[in-house]
Parts: C-alpha cells; sequence; structure tokens
C-alpha cells in the first residue's frame, strides 16, 4: 500500500498580510464605484470586516497559507 509524505512545504502567511492589506487599500479608494454599482452598506462592512480580519490573523501568525508537495511511495515488489 503506497504511503505519502510531506515532501516540501513553504509558508508564507506573513507576506499574505501585506496583500490584503493592498486589496482593503484598493477596496477603500473604489468605494464610490462599488456604491454606484448597487451595494449596500452591509456588503462595505462585511468586507471591511473580512479584510481587516483576514490580514489580522495573518499578522499574528494565527492563520497561515502554504502550499504542500506530496509525494508517495510505493512498495517495491
Amino acid at each position: 500500500m503506497p504511503c505519502c509524505w510531506r515532501a516540501a512545504s513553504l509558508a508564507f502567511g506573513h507576506g499574505y498580510a501585506e496583500t490584503l492589506r493592498r486589496w482593503r487599500g484598493a477596496f477603500e479608494a473604489q468605494l464610490d464605484a462599488i456604491r454606484a454599482q448597487c451595494f449596500d452598506e452591509i456588503f462595505v462592512r462585511t468586507w471591511r470586516l473580512y479584510l481587516a480580519y483576514c490580514e489580522a490573523g495573518f499578522d499574528e501568525g494565527r492563520t497561515d497559507v502554504l502550499p504542500l508537495v506530496l509525494a508517495v511511495l510505493a512498495k517495491a515488489d
């Protein structure tokens, strides 16, 4: 029966916090355009909360982003 193990991983959550900061800034810069598309204040507040919450989680190391490379070992016959 084959088994697998983690061959490689690279955590980059701290850098992702910066990405979220930029997304939040871009979102705030486009509020007039967002509202012009009939998105209401609930939508705006929901996205503000989501972006800020995720940013804080990544900054504090409470959550992370990482790709995993799994390798499968087959039994030799």
